[in-house]
């Protein structure tokens, strides 16, 4: 049946309009794009035909109607169906992409291994042949669409030498060095392993440089083209230096060493520095990674090691510290703690493991606190005093005594340096003041425990101590109280034994002694006793009077207005001005008040901000009798230079541990800012190097009346012996002709040095009389000193450019002992034999001097003296006049040993004897000379500063900067930074990444320049100086948390950093200071009170 007849056309036309809807909608369904008719479908004629009949129907116009409806489904239907063919061509692209990658992988794994195979080809193939023609195809480029980038020609320097530093500084640092990508990013931490698993120990570097062994080519053709290879310099890649062996990479020469360790660790197990080396050998494994897995994993193996080698050496020092060292990175403080107090205990003699606990006790911040640092200060000394006094019992080698007497000099220094830092000067002062009187200037004719209990009375009786006015030491104040001392002595036995059962320490003061019997005036100094105890009495009156105004009553009304202050103060809120005005306050009572006070002279009801009254308990730790010269030498040496009144030091050939905690340019650092600073471009951009800051540069500048003291206990120092330091002592004429009168009447040091005085006041002809006649004395007497003499007359000379005076007193100091001397009014200056022959004389002198004589033959056992050095700087004076250089000098000293130079009673005098010499030379002629001393002096100050003078002057840095790199990785010491520091003052701070990175390095926590005050304060106050008020703040939570102790960090940070720090913060900053146990001698409370008072 059809589906539209034509016998219904006339039921069509006749139709209503609700069936022209119906008809409309299958209309518009033959009408949709999607329907296709396929040529089955074809429609009939009868069809055809009453579709035409409909087309002319009278329903044409509801159907147009339908049709427009229908051609808007359609277009949003096209619309659907355009992005449903996005979205499958967008999943279309993804599945090619994969199957790109898919084709790529299989070709890299076809060509790879084609690759390969074509490798023992291309090596069969250059078997001797200079250059060949590689024909073969390469998948790789099909693979990527072009040539590997490995593939391509590289050129690079010969020689990098500044990229071994670079490669070194990217490792210290934890993030890529400012830009250059000199080392790998990052890698993801892996599982952990343990050092000793299977895994780990066959794990290779991937990122160390893969070295291929030619096992294909002949031994005879390999030597034939050995310029076919580049030798690659490891080196310079900061891989450590790798045989010749054919290994296969840095890791597997590492290997190779670890083994080559363990064999030798099995055979000689009693070598400890085999041990010590095995231990340090890890550091290098540190060196190729930088995942904190892998370093902690050697760290452990490490450890490891030095518990090995303690089984073998249970009490050496080195290992014991290297261990205690190690765990720190590893373990918690309370357990760290507890392992250092066992070593102490087991070495309680050891002054090394004593020196690095008491580092440890000052940098470990949480459990910091000033007081406990000194109880542990007092426990070393107190240790160190029985471990010598055992020595003495058994009779040991000197030797040892005295190296446990400088360790005790060292450790006295050391917490008078910590007691400055942490603001608690006056217990300083005191500690210096008893140490120098009890350990130097004691009696010699009673026992340690008798002298304790009389320097208790003398330290409260009230006389002069060292330093001050009129003090002339304890020694001779005993001396002249012979009687007095008994009675006291007495007395204090009784008081003793009165008080059997009293809860007394042993060093308390007892009471009064009775009153002393008749003595001659002026037997007692400074009043004595008698001075005691007037003052004695006056205080008890003064008390009387005290207490009837106590009795009276107060005024109620000022009772009143008091306690309205008080509330009105309690009520301020801290602000930054209260802040300012109390550090400037702060610091001004630290400069004004550093004297301790004595019990007479301070009341108990005056402010705290009084000088504090130091009592014996505070100081009596540090009372041990020193019997070593040496050792008592050291003390004074050290001290001086703690007060600012030396700067060289003698002893200054090798680098002075009790510097690292120096925190200003004081002392050999004075010298070297000097040197920094005179150098180029610093004018032009400023010097960030010089740090004049802090609570020890008081002491440099002789702030409120601290020079004085110095003085004074120079003055002491010096009585024994007037010459010493080149006679700085004698600063007067009057006192040099007192001196000369007496018992240094034969001294020719003092003779030239009076001389020296008449010739700057101008007398140069009374000058002149005066060296001829000591001369002439002197030849007569054969005193060695006449070089002295002679040296001291010529330096005159040439100060007034008379070359012919000089060379007259040269050549009569060359004719001595010759057999035909002469005096230097009659020397001849003319004729070349007379030279020639005076040379000969010079370098016969200059043997005997090497020897231990002089301008006479000596004791050879001797070895070189003070007379010999002054007697080879003449004969260079006689080479420069004769307009000839000092090459037969040189050679001389350089072809004396090392262990001659360094020989322990003659290693002060070759060291200055080197000074000097460079001193006398043109800048630019020291540098074989500078290389020579510092072959045997590698470590000395004064050297390394003058090659860093030369170096500045030549524009060397680079040279220079290799050398003390090449320093400190032997023997890090905050000289040596700041040596490298100094070589970068020509450059702005912000603006030089090396300085940055130097500092990062010396300040690294393992490092004991890590506590160094002064790197941190230059680290600080550079970035301040720049403006980098937030990159200041970073080094100042990192300087107090390394060290806590130092009272000038934590106050030029409160200062200088108030744009970072709210003033809460800043305020929160003094609690912590309280806490630690730094001495604040001002209450934020009285800045209040005073805003207050000014307020009302």
């Amino acid at each position: 049946m059809a589906l539209f007849p034509i016998d219904a056309r006339d039921d069509g036309v006749r139709a209503s309009s609700s069936r022209s809807n119906a008809d409309a909608a299958p209309d518009a369904w033959l009408r949709m794009n999607s329907f296709r008719a396929s040529a089955n479908d074809a429609p009939a004629d009868g069809d055809v035909a009453d579709a035409r009949l409909r087309s002319i129907s009278p329903s044409t116009s509801s159907r147009d109607d339908d049709d427009d409806r229908g051609e808007k489904r359609g277009k949003k239907s096209k619309r659907d169906k355009r992005q449903l063919k996005e979205k499958k061509r967008e999943r279309r692209e993804k599945r090619l992409r994969v199957d790109d990658a898919r084709k790529i992988a299989a070709l890299e794994e076809k060509y790879g291994r084609l690759t390969r195979d074509a490798r023992v080809g291309d090596v069969r193939m250059r078997q001797g042949r200079d250059a060949y023609e590689d024909a073969r195809r390469d998948g790789d480029n099909l693979a990527y669409g072009r040539v590997a980038r490995a593939d391509g020609v590289k050129f690079r320097r010969a020689v990098d030498q500044a990229r071994e530093w670079y490669e070194r500084v990217a490792r210290v640092r934890e993030s890529d060095f400012y830009g250059l990508n000199l080392t790998c990013k990052r890698e993801r931490e892996s599982t952990k392993e343990r050092y000793f698993t299977r895994g780990m120990s066959s794990r290779s570097d991937r990122s160390a440089p893969r070295l291929r062994k030619p096992s294909l080519v002949d031994t005879a053709k390999a030597d034939t083209n050995a310029e076919e290879f580049v030798k690659l310099e490891l080196h310079n890649l900061g891989v450590p230096h790798m045989a010749e062996d054919g290994m296969e990479n840095a890791h597997a020469h590492l290997m190779q060493r670890t083994k080559s360790f363990n064999e030798k660790t099995r055979e000689r197990p009693e070598d400890v520095e085999l041990w010590i080396e095995f231990a340090r050998f890890q550091d290098e494994f540190m060196a190729l990674t930088r995942k904190r897995s892998e370093i902690r994993q050697l760290v452990e193996k490490k450890i490891a090691i030095l518990e090995q080698a303690l089984r073998y050496h249970s009490h050496d020092a080195r290992v014991i510290i290297m261990l205690l060292m190690e765990y720190e990175k590893v373990e918690e403080s309370p357990s760290i703690k507890s392992r250092w107090h066992y070593a102490l205990e087991q070495n309680t003699g050891s002054p090394d493991i004593w020196h690095a606990y008491l580092r440890y006790r000052m940098r470990d911040f949480s459990n910091f606190s000033a007081s406990s640092v000194r109880d542990d200060f007092n426990r070393a000394l107190r240790s160190l005093a029985i471990a010598r006094n055992q020595l003495k019992q058994i009779s040991a080698a000197p030797s040892k005594v005295s190296e446990l007497e400088r360790a005790i000099v060292d450790l006295i220094v050391d917490v008078c340096r910590f007691d400055i830092q942490t603001g608690e000067t006056e217990l300083a002062v005191a500690r210096i003041q008893a140490a120098v009187e009890f350990c130097c200037l004691s009696p010699s004719t009673q026992t340690e425990d008798e002298l304790v209990d009389a320097f208790e009375q003398f330290w409260e009786c009230g006389e002069p101590r060292i330093g001050e006015p009129n003090a002339t030491g304890w020694n001779e104040w005993m001396s002249m109280n012979t009687e007095l001392k008994i009675i006291v002595r007495d007395a204090k036995s009784d008081a003793a034994s009165r008080n059997k059962h009293a809860h007394q320490t042993p060093y308390e003061v007892p009471p009064p002694p009775p009153p002393p019997p008749d003595v001659p005036a002026g037997a007692i100094l400074g009043g004595g006793w008698e001075r005691f105890e007037d003052t004695a009495i006056d205080n008890d009156e003064d008390c009387v009077g005290d207490d009837s105004e106590e009795d009276e009553e107060p005024d109620a009304a000022a009772l009143a207005l008091l306690e309205e202050q008080l509330d009105a103060a309690a009520d301020i809120e801290i602000d930054d001005e209260i802040l300012r005005r109390w550090i400037v306050k702060e610091r001004e009572r630290c400069c004004e008040i550093w004297r301790p006070a004595r019990s007479m002279d301070v009341q108990e009801d005056e402010q705290s901000a009084s000088p504090r009254v130091i009592w014996f308990d505070d100081i009596k730790h540090g009372l041990i009798r020193l019997s070593d010269e040496t050792a008592k030498r050291r003390l004074w040496m050290q001290t001086l230079r703690l007060v600012g009144t030396l700067d060289k030091l003698p002893t200054d050939f090798d680098h002075d541990k009790s510097l690292d905690l120096i925190e200003c340019t004081a002392g050999p650092y004075v010298n070297a800012s000097r040197v920094f600073a005179s150098a180029d471009g610093v004018k032009h951009n400023g010097t960030w190097l010089s740090q004049s800051y802090g609570l020890e540069h008081a002491w440099v500048t002789a702030d409120a009346g601290r020079g004085a003291l110095g003085a004074n206990m120079f003055r002491v120092f010096a009585s024994y012996d007037p010459t010493i330091f080149s006679c700085r002592v004698v600063t007067e004429k009057d006192v040099a002709k007192e001196l000369l009168s007496g018992v240094h009447e034969n001294s020719l040091k003092l003779w030239s040095h009076f001389a020296k005085m008449e010739w700057e006041s101008g007398r140069k002809a009374s000058a002149r009389k005066i060296y001829a006649k000591v001369f002439s004395t002197a030849t007569s007497a054969k005193v060695q000193d006449i070089s002295h003499l002679a040296l001291s007359w010529v330096e005159c000379e040439l100060r007034e450019s008379d070359r012919e005076n000089a060379l007259k007193v040269l050549l009569a100091l060359a004719s001595v002992d010759s057999g035909e001397e002469t005096t230097p009014n009659a020397a001849r200056v003319e004729g070349a034999t007379v030279f020639l022959r005076a040379q000969n004389l010079f370098n016969q002198k200059m043997n005997n001097a090497f020897a231990g004589g002089g301008v006479w033959k000596g004791r050879e056992h001797d070895g070189l003296q003070e007379y010999g050095i002054a007697l080879i700087q003449c004969f260079a004076h006689f080479q420069y006049l004769n307009k000839q250089t000092c090459k037969e000098i040189d050679d001389a000293i350089c072809a004396v040993p090392p262990e001659t130079q360094l020989r322990a009673t003659n290693v002060e005098h070759w060291h200055s004897l080197h000074v000097k010499l460079l001193d006398m030379k043109p800048l630019a002629t020291r540098r074989s000379s500078l290389e020579c001393a510092l072959k045997v002096f590698p470590r000395s100050p004064h050297l390394l500063l003058k090659m860093c003078e030369l170096e500045l002057d030549v524009q060397g840095r680079q040279r220079m900067r290799r050398l003390l790199d090449f320093e400190l990785e032997r023997n890090p010491n905050v000289t040596l930074m700041y040596y490298a520091l100094g070589m970068e003052v020509g450059k702005p701070f912000v603006s030089n990444p090396r300085v940055i990175s130097v500092l990062e390095r010396a300040l690294q926590p393992a490092l004991i320049t890590a506590q160094s005050p002064l790197l941190w304060l230059t680290y600080m106050r550079a970035y301040v100086s720049c403006g980098q008020a937030s990159s200041a703040k970073t080094i100042f939570l990192r300087a107090i948390n390394a060290v806590p102790w130092n009272k000038t960090i934590w106050l030029y940070g409160i200062e200088s950093l108030a744009s970072v720090f709210s003033t809460k913060e800043r305020a929160a900053l003094l609690d912590v200071m309280r806490g630690k146990g730094i001495s604040l001698r001002t209450d934020v409370f009285e800045i209040q009170l005073e805003r207050a008072v000014e307020a009302a």
